[in-house]
């Protein structure tokens, strides 16, 4: 008895999918027609539902197609195992970059929650926790486009390690610093992991919020020497300044807001 075929129409309807979705499955070789008539017309049959149904289900576990179709004519119980396993792991990482964006979106969104409360223009010590950071080559002598390339760099790890809420951040010298000179002499990012490869010690900061081009934050290095002369503080050699408000979240650099801290280094 002849089977009954069905036009891919009528099948696509069965396996509720578009037509377009089986004439893929077909050009990548993944789920073949039952048979092909002379006009190019394609036709399926009922004894193609559970492949099929193999296909949607490995698809919906985030089984690659590609995968799908290394396995899909050989698969036993222990080499869908092993795939089970490997997807385990992927979604675990998945997971934990996810984790990882929701703690950055959260930290933005309550930091902008709290902006109203920021002591802008005003010198303050704080107790800061060690921070593990990612920093770029020293910027002293580089060329424009090779510090560009490390803006990039940084960049591009943000993305990969799934800290796009998180913003750039530049070291200036203590140098720089009291020659009221905002000049970065490396770029820096809040990393994740331990020792990423620096990691900034816990300790006592000399600290100001500056609202206002970043580029123009040594207008209030005088503010923080004074505060710190005021109160014998001798401070650091390197001086951290963190965006809080900027390009991401402002278009207007008027707008930025910079905290910028200095370790204290000893009290008279």
């Amino acid at each position: 008895m002849d089977k009954k075929l069905y036009s891919i129409g009528e099948f696509a309807k069965l396996v509720d999918v578009k037509r377009q979705t089986l004439l893929w499955y077909d050009e990548i070789d993944l789920f073949k027609p039952y048979e092909i008539s002379e006009k190019g017309y394609r036709y399926y049959t009922l004894d193609q539902l559970e492949n099929f149904s193999v296909i949607r289900n490995l698809k919906d576990l985030g089984i690659s197609l590609e995968k799908i179709k290394e396995i899909i004519e050989f698969r036993t119980p222990t080499t869908m195992q092993k795939i089970f396993k490997e997807q385990i792991s992927t979604i675990d990482t998945n997971i934990s970059q996810l984790e990882r964006q929701k703690t950055s979106l959260s930290n933005w969104s309550q930091l902008i929650d709290r902006l109203h409360t920021l002591p802008l223009d005003t010198v303050f010590i704080e107790y800061q926790d060690a921070a593990s950071l990612l920093v770029s080559h020293n910027l002293t002598d580089l060329p424009v486009e090779s510090r560009s390339l490390e803006i990039t760099k940084l960049n591009e790890y943000r993305s990969q390690s799934a800290q796009i809420a998180e913003s750039l951040g530049g070291i200036v010298s203590l140098e720089n610093f009291n020659n009221n000179q905002t000049i970065y002499d490396y770029f820096y990012l809040p990393a994740y992991h331990p020792a990423d490869n620096y990691t900034k010690q816990a300790g006592y900061f000399v600290s100001i919020y500056y609202q206002g081009d970043y580029t123009q934050t040594f207008h209030v290095y005088q503010k923080i020497r004074d505060f710190a002369d005021e109160n014998q503080l001798e401070l650091g050699a390197k001086i951290f300044e963190q965006s809080q408000v900027g390009e991401l979240t402002a278009s207007n650099p008027e707008a930025y807001i910079t905290k910028i801290s200095v370790p204290i280094k000893s009290h008279a």
